[in-house]
This record gives structure tokens, sequence and C-alpha cells, in this order.
């Protein structure tokens, strides 16, 4: 399980997808900072943040 303060940023693939902000009410619901990031991982990117190896999904966090 991860501690309470660790802070997730959920995104999706494309601009029709609701799955980035279906998570995030659900980690908000499960007491998580949470923030959706537009515009996907190329938002992200483009924002200059770097990605980072073998991070855990949201299916594993789910199954938790």
């Amino acid at each position: 399980m991860y501690p309470r303060t660790t802070f997730f940023v959920t995104y999706c693939a494309g601009p029709h997808c609701n799955g980035a902000a279906r998570a995030a009410a659900k980690l908000a619901r499960l007491g998580f900072p949470v923030k959706l990031m537009a515009g996907g991982v190329t938002g992200w990117l483009d924002e200059g943040f770097a990605l980072q190896p073998g991070a855990s999904s949201a299916r594993e966090l789910a199954a938790s």
C-alpha cells in the first residue's frame, strides 16, 4: 500500500478517455492527493516532467 502522502497524477492516452478522471476520483475517495494531467503523457513531457520507469500501475493500486 502507498503512504497517504503519496501524490498521484492520472492521465489518459487520448482526448476521449475518461479513465484518468475516474481514477483521480477513486484515489481522492481513498484519501490520496491527486491531480489530473491534461494532455496525457505528451502533456506531461511537454511540461518538462520526467517519467519514472517501473512505476506501479493503476491496476496494482486497485488490487490493494
